[in-house]
């Protein structure tokens, strides 16, 4: 049999060992479980808090957040707005009609619904206004509601004075229709495009803009009426008493038309002179220009006689003529008025006036 060969010894030289390091046998598990060393062009992992990748994503994150949030916040303003707006032209084109409807049933002496219903679209009008400062103001359209204050600025001042010529129509004169006509004129042409403007769909009922031409028939009517009882009254007196009536009449309506002239008052003036003489007389002696440096001041009236089926009235008008280079100085002018009763209201009225010199 072959002996075994014992093993060789192992020579602390070849483990290139220290004489006081003692052996150890390396194990398989040790020789697995290295540690891993780091190169030196690799750097340690940083935190989150100092990734600039991470901020920059918050930084996106946050600008759309805020983007999408003032847009909601601008829709939602704007959206309050127009629902205000729309609401609120809504109410006012209603009481609208509301005051058409008085105004069509109302009469000279019964103007009490008329002046209520104005009265109420004057206070909607007011509430409107205050109201439209409650509104948000950020993100909103604001020449919208700009032009919405300035329309509501025009109703209010032509439904004002619609309102006081129905709480005194007794002492309504034509030239204040006529005003508050061209106040309605000029009212509804502003309103013409508040559709697009405002983007609303309700109207003011076209009789709004017509208050002054109801008025006028309602007092017209009125006359009519008085006109017509008179006339039978007059019809009941002796010849004698209806003399002296027709002449206080007659002197009456040259005294009106002498007043209105001075007054500058056209449409008054027209109310005391016949269709024919209406049509004949300069009205450009009353103009502004004209008057700036001659105008009557006082008048008084010198006599009347009956003349045929007319009365001849004459009148002592003082005048003022005014110079940049010398003091005012007065002057008289007499004339000589022919006044005729009209076949129809019997009413006296001017139809000439000449010079007496």
């Amino acid at each position: 049999m072959e002996k075994k060969q014992a093993p060789s010894p192992i020579l602390e030289d070849s483990l290139q060992l220290n004489d006081d390091e003692p052996v150890v046998a390396k194990t398989k598990h040790d020789s697995e479980a290295k540690v891993p060393e780091l190169k030196k062009s690799q750097k340690p992992e940083q935190p989150w808090y100092k990734q600039p990748k991470i901020w920059g994503l918050i930084a996106v994150t946050t600008l759309i957040v805020t983007i999408g949030g003032l847009g909601s916040l601008a829709w939602r303003n704007r959206q309050l707005q127009q629902d205000f707006i729309t609401d609120q032209w809504k109410g006012l084109t209603r009481q609208s009609e509301l005051v058409v409807a008085a105004n069509d049933k109302a009469s000279y002496d019964s103007m009490v619904e008329s002046t209520k219903e104005l009265l109420s679209l004057t206070n909607r009008i007011s509430d409107a206004d205050t109201d439209s400062q409650k509104l948000p103001t950020f993100l909103v359209d604001a020449s919208k509601i700009s032009s919405f204050k300035s329309y509501l600025v025009e109703l209010k001042k032509y439904t004002n004075s619609a309102k006081g010529y129905t709480e005194d129509i007794k002492n309504v004169k034509t030239s204040n229709l006529q005003e508050l006509a061209s106040m309605a004129t000029a009212l509804k042409l502003k309103l013409a495009d508040s559709k697009t403007t405002l983007n609303v769909t309700d109207e003011f009922p076209d009789g709004y803009f017509k208050i002054s031409e109801r008025l006028d028939a309602i007092i017209a009517a009125h006359q009519n009426a008085q006109d017509e009882k008179q006339a039978v009254i007059d019809a009941s007196k002796s010849k004698e008493e209806q003399a002296k009536i027709d002449q206080a009449n007659a002197e009456e309506s040259v005294a009106r038309w002498i007043g209105a002239n001075k007054n500058n008052d056209v449409g008054e003036m027209k109310r005391w002179m016949t269709a024919a003489y209406a049509k004949e007389f300069d009205f450009g002696e009353i103009t502004s220009s004209y008057r700036a440096t001659n105008y009557p001041v006082s008048f008084r009236r010198v006599s009347t006689e009956k003349k045929s089926d007319q009365y001849e009235i004459v009148h002592s008008i003082t005048y003022v003529t005014k110079s940049d280079y010398t003091a005012d100085t007065n002057y008289t002018q007499t004339y000589v008025f022919l006044v005729s009763q009209d076949s129809t209201s019997k009413k006296w009225l001017v139809n000439s006036r000449r010079s007496s010199y």
